[in-house]
């Protein structure tokens, strides 16, 4: 189960094929990379369904993220989560450094920390994702995306949507084994309200 929720993370950041869940990669998308549909509409033909999508990127600055982030808002319904790299965040961590003002912590030793632990753009968290791609920073609006799973016809389902089968002798091994079950997908009702941004250095 682990391993597979391992590949999960994997899976959330790489273009659907086959039996993997849909991906952020695909939500956010408004055509050019995924080509179909999404939700049985394809993108490329109706604007209102496509994702905002920018795969030029290029030096992380305040002025690119708040572009992104217009895009993506309406009214007061906006972005709610920025997942991107660790090297991203670190970079972002880097444009704000100018602006911090140290204090000096008195209670035992005095001492000074010089980096964050928590970074917000506009109010919104950004957050540093091992697992996301190399150069992506992502605006999604949670709102609009859920994890769904169903659960097993036969066996328990528990919160996460596992299920285990019992444990069954083979006819050629000497061991026993058990099948684990997922039925579910990763899905997005309004790709409008999601972003991404490639290529961000």
């Amino acid at each position: 189960m682990n391993t597979m929720k391992d590949r999960f993370g994997d899976d959330m950041y790489t273009i659907q094929t086959g039996a993997k869940i849909n991906s952020l990669v695909d939500m956010c998308d408004d055509g050019t990379n995924v080509t179909g549909n999404y939700g049985a509409i394809d993108m490329g033909d109706y604007s209102w369904w496509q994702g905002q999508y920018n795969g030029t990127g290029g030096a992380l600055s305040l002025s690119m993220l708040a572009t992104e982030y217009d895009l993506c808002k309406s009214g007061s319904d906006k972005p709610t989560l920025m997942p991107t790299t660790e090297t991203i965040w670190s970079a972002y961590e880097g444009l704000l450094q100018p602006q911090v003002r140290y204090n000096f912590n008195t209670q035992g030793y005095p001492k000074i920390d010089g980096g964050f632990t928590a970074l917000y753009f506009r109010d919104t968290p950004m957050i540093a994702d091992e697992k996301c791609t190399s150069g992506y920073l992502y605006f999604l609006n949670e709102k609009y995306i859920n994890l769904i799973y169903m659960s097993h016809p036969d066996f328990p389902t528990d919160k996460m949507g596992f299920a285990v089968s019992p444990m069954r002798v083979p006819t050629d091994q000497d061991g026993k084994v058990a099948y684990i079950f997922w039925y579910g997908n990763l899905i997005c009702v309004k790709p409008k309200r999601q972003g991404v941004i490639r290529s961000v250095s």
